[in-house]
C-alpha cells in the first residue's frame, strides 16, 4: 500500500503491479505522502495480495 498526493499518483501507479485507488478519509491519522510528506488523498494497493491474506483468514 502506497499513500500519495494529488501530484504523485502517476510515480506511484509505475510501482506497483496491478494497481487499485481508493480515495483516504479526511480525518485519517498518519495520511501523508509517501514521496513529498504533503498530506495524501489517495491509497494506491495491489487487490491479488489482500485477496490472498482474506483467503488465508477464513
Amino acid at each position: 500500500m502506497i499513500l500519495v498526493c494529488p501530484s504523485h499518483v502517476k510515480d506511484a501507479l509505475k510501482l506497483i503491479y496491478i494497481p487499485h485507488i481508493q480515495t483516504v478519509p479526511e480525518a485519517g491519522v498518519g495520511t501523508r505522502c509517501e514521496f513529498c510528506r504533503n498530506r495524501a488523498k489517495y491509497k494506491l494497493f495491489n487487490y491479488s495480495q489482500q485477496r490472498k491474506h482474506i483467503k488465508q483468514v477464513i
